[in-house]
């Protein structure tokens, strides 16, 4: 597939895009719509899982799990999708983190309370477990980027050590109770911010060697690209406080060199006491500071685990823990497993 193959597709109608626009088409009258329901074969939809809520409404999943669209043993981390034009509204979370590009035309999301108008060019990112909908119920073009949220933090950990708004609005996501439901991004059209969305697309759909390297690396990129252009074009449902944005900091700091790092190291970057900086490590992330340098370290060492050969040995050291037994036991008592199963589990 070209850019020139790839624009047809998302502008051409699927089958399900196609049978969705009749059924909604239908419901406009309710005449005809009494007789189109009655003549709808149910076989198809349970066959398509097509998301009729008049008809299959128990089968419609509320959240989504990562296995609803990454295969459970695939290094995937990125998934992009055109939204069928036409479904019907429903109301769901999931799991991951969900990107929503206009490529063309508009959308209307609800998030939590939220309406949401959304025109060409304009994104919005939807934090994992947030109650949402969408709706497209014309020829506009809607891409879907779905983030697996387990891999967040050690695909894009480069990106996380960077104090800007975006890197703390995932940072909040993944560390601490509180968080903003959701981020948008008014690009008025940018080309370069379409460019990359497409070009990312394009990688996804091609499947050529190496994609998901290249996926994440062109993610990281288009990030960058987004906040350099439209930082200031930004609205969130509350504003961080400064306070939220030193404390993101300080995460931020922990995450970047949690290998050797001591609670020391962090009281003398931030010039505040040790008790002090326990207690706001605590209130950003509901952790005290050992288990929080406890997750970073036994996620990270979790990805090795499944996307590399590295022995058990070296990853427990190149994770901060030069004894393999304590590595062993502390992963052991997270994961129910060895991390010798659990390597040889997730293969």
């Amino acid at each position: 597939m070209n850019s020139n193959d790839l624009i047809q597709y998302l502008y051409s109608y699927n089958e399900d895009e196609i049978f969705y626009r009749k059924f909604y088409e239908a419901k406009q009258d309710s005449g005809v719509y009494n007789n189109y329901f009655k003549s709808i074969d149910r076989g198809y939809i349970k066959k398509h899982s097509l998301i009729i809520p008049e008809i299959s409404d128990k089968e419609i999943p509320k959240q989504m799990e990562d296995e609803t669209y990454f295969e459970m043993n695939s290094l995937n981390s990125i998934i992009l999708l055109k939204h069928n034009r036409y479904t019907p509204e429903f109301t769901h979370n999931h799991v991951f983190f969900e990107m929503i590009y206009v490529l063309s035309g508009k959308c209307t999301q609800k998030i939590g309370e939220n309406n949401i108008e959304m025109g060409e060019g304009d994104i919005s990112i939807i934090s994992p477990n947030v109650t949402h909908s969408i709706a497209v119920f014309d020829d506009s073009i809607v891409i879907n980027l779905l983030i697996r949220r387990n891999t967040f933090e050690d695909i894009f950990f480069d990106f996380l050590r960077n104090n800007n708004l975006l890197s703390n609005f995932f940072i909040n996501n993944l560390y601490k109770e509180q968080r903003n439901d959701y981020i948008i991004f008014r690009t008025n059209k940018d080309e370069e911010i379409r460019n990359s969305i497409l070009e990312m697309f394009l990688e996804y759909q091609n499947h050529s060697r190496y994609y998901n390297n290249i996926l994440n690396n062109l993610l990281m990129v288009f990030f960058a690209r987004l906040l350099r252009a439209h930082e200031k074009d930004v609205e969130l449902p509350s504003l961080h406080r400064k306070d939220t944005l030193k404390h993101m900091e300080m995460i931020s700091y922990i995450q970047d060199n949690y290998i050797e790092v001591s609670l020391d190291d962090v009281a003398n970057r931030f010039h505040f006491s040790n008790p002090h900086c326990s207690k706001i490590i605590k209130e950003a992330t509901g952790l005290t500071f050992t288990q929080l340098v406890q997750k970073i370290r036994l996620e990270r060492a979790e990805n090795l685990l499944i996307s590399t050969n590295i022995s058990i040995s070296d990853i427990s050291g190149s994770v901060g823990y030069p004894t393999v037994e304590h590595f062993i036991r502390l992963f052991k008592k997270k994961y129910n497993v060895s991390p010798s199963q659990y390597r040889k589990n997730n293969k």
